[in-house]
C-alpha cells in the first residue's frame, strides 16, 4: 500500500526581479559582482569575453567564487568565454581555483560565429 502523500504546497510568489545595471568604473562593478556571487544559492551564469583579468582575477572576486564553491550547497558557476586563449596564456587565479574545484566550475566557448560576436557581458545568479 503506497504511503499517503500530501499535496505539494503552492509555489510562493517571487518579488520583482532586479533590473540590469550599467556601471561607471571598476569599483562599483567589483562590489556588485562580489555581492551577486555571494548571494547565489546554487547557480551562477557568466558570459564574458576573455575572463577579464581586471575583474575575474581580482582577489576579492576570486575569494567570492571560492566561498560560493565551498559553501556545500552543490553550487555550479557556468562560464561562457568568447576567447579563452587570453586567460589560458597567462596565469589566471580563477582558472587555478576551477582546477582545484572542478565540480563547481564549468567553462564553455561558443562555436557559432554569431554567438562569438555577442557584444555584451553579463552575470546572473539564481537568487535574483
Amino acid at each position: 500500500m503506497p504511503a499517503s502523500t500530501s499535496p505539494r504546497p503552492a509555489a510562493r510568489a517571487r518579488g520583482t526581479s532586479q533590473l540590469p545595471e550599467d556601471f561607471d568604473g571598476l569599483h562599483p562593478l567589483l562590489d556588485a559582482l562580489r555581492s551577486l556571487v555571494l548571494l547565489a544559492r546554487r547557480e551562477l551564469v557568466i558570459y564574458t569575453r576573455d575572463l577579464e583579468p581586471s575583474v575575474y582575477a581580482n582577489p576579492l572576486i576570486v575569494e567570492a567564487f571560492k566561498e560560493f564553491a565551498i559553501a556545500g550547497r552543490g553550487g555550479v558557476a557556468r562560464f561562457v568565454v568568447q576567447d579563452p586563449g587570453t586567460a589560458q596564456r597567462t596565469p589566471h587565479p580563477l582558472l587555478a581555483l576551477a582546477q582545484r574545484l572542478p565540480s563547481c566550475f564549468v567553462f564553455r566557448t561558443p562555436v557559432d560565429a554569431e554567438e562569438r560576436q555577442y557584444p555584451s557581458v553579463f552575470v546572473a545568479n539564481d537568487n535574483d
